[in-house]
């Protein structure tokens, strides 16, 4: 039973990794195991991510737009995306695109089983409940433990969300014009915001998110995605016809040092979500083609992953989310005011120069991150 990959999780990252790896004339007859405690048979999350022009995942996608829009203090900035689109992908469609390509591969096979524990010597063995395997390079997206018990000074706020596909007899959206965040419906003093998906004229997810340090009850999500349906959409004749929910850790805990010849942590677990967005689709799939380039290149297979920048600019950030919360709505507002959509979005995926990001940074206010600059490294 040994492998030379075994791939722990076929999530958002997992399934990147697999995509990239058969997508490989080199790795595609790589003996390779994939190890999930579900069987991903479920549309549990929604993906949304901006690219140019057609993209690999496009023949997935359930909408994209070109066109949408920021709210904060009754005020409505039109977001200036340039030649990005916006588009949104269902997880079961991706999950399915995943487990077809397994089904066309015979050197790759996918388990469903949860493993138990994970141990190395001279070479990786993977515990499940069924059965022991080896493999030579293990990629993992389970989180350490260590992260929830740590006394260290990492910042740990959690992004909460719940959304709801609702769905409407009567036309009641632009299914062109998609909202980014809207601030005008906050939950008390928190940083928080709406946002609204149009799939259709009469159909929409509505989803409701919090950057904050504790979990609301599930009462008091629902009742508050139900007050911003019908205050602030003035939607009254309405059905729910799907939900979805989630919790991400926004931290600059170093998932990613726990990388060596042995492992890879990938996902939420490897650093891979931009703390300060909460955003990964796009992420892995770009963390996912430079492993298998590292491997055919004879590298660690995490090398070179991160820009040292944007873990500075996450951090600085996160510390003004953690003890200024009430400012967020203020400084996303400043940042799609004062910057064109297209660089923000070039922004967070670290594909800008240091030029252009003196620029972003210089339209906010100063204080509250020359505070926060000071509290991390002084």
């Amino acid at each position: 039973m040994h492998y030379d990959y075994i791939i722990i999780g076929m999530g958002g990252a997992g399934g990147h990794l697999i995509n990239a790896m058969l997508n490989s004339d080199q790795l595609s007859n790589k003996q390779i195991l994939v190890l999930d405690k579900a069987d991903k048979n479920s549309k549990d999350r929604t993906w949304c991510f901006w690219g140019k022009g057609q993209g690999e995942f496009d023949h997935l996608l359930e909408k994209k737009w070109q066109e949408g829009s920021f709210k904060y203090n009754n005020h409505t900035i039109a977001l200036s995306m340039g030649d990005y689109q916006y588009k949104m992908i269902p997880a079961d469609r991706f999950y399915n695109h995943v487990k077809q390509l397994i089904k066309n591969n015979l050197n790759i096979e996918a388990k469903t089983d949860t493993v138990i524990n994970v141990v190395f010597d001279n070479k990786v063995i993977v515990q499940t409940i069924n059965q022991v395997y080896t493999c030579d390079h293990l990629f993992d997206s389970r989180i350490d433990p260590k992260f929830d018990h740590a006394n260290d000074s990492s910042i740990r706020i959690l992004q909460h969300f719940k959304g709801w596909t609702i769905e409407s007899d009567n036309p009641v959206f632009d299914p062109d014009k998609f909202v980014m965040m809207d601030y005008s419906f906050p939950w008390k003093s928190q940083t928080s915001f709406f946002y609204v998906l149009p799939i259709s004229e009469t159909k929409a997810l509505v989803e409701f998110t919090l950057f904050d340090t504790k979990l609301l009850k599930e009462k008091e999500y629902d009742n508050h995605i139900k007050s911003y349906i019908e205050t602030n959409l003035d939607i009254q004749d309405y059905k729910v016809i799907e939900e979805e929910g989630g919790i991400i850790p926004m931290s600059n805990y170093p998932f990613h040092r726990a990388n060596n010849k042995f492992i890879t942590k990938i996902g939420t677990a490897g650093s891979w979500v931009r703390p300060s967005s909460g955003y990964m689709f796009k992420n892995a799939a770009r963390y996912s083609q430079k492993i298998v380039e590292n491997i055919i290149n004879n590298k660690l297979p995490s090398a070179d992953l991160f820009r040292k920048q944007d873990f500075f600019y996450d951090r600085i950030f996160l510390d003004v989310l953690q003890n200024q919360n009430h400012l967020g709505p203020e400084i996303f507002a400043r940042m799609y005011a004062k910057n064109s959509t297209a660089k923000i979005f070039k922004f967070l995926d670290g594909e800008t120069s240091y030029f252009e990001e003196l620029r972003i940074i210089s339209r906010f206010k100063y204080w509250p991150f020359l505070k926060a600059l000071y509290r991390q490294y002084f």
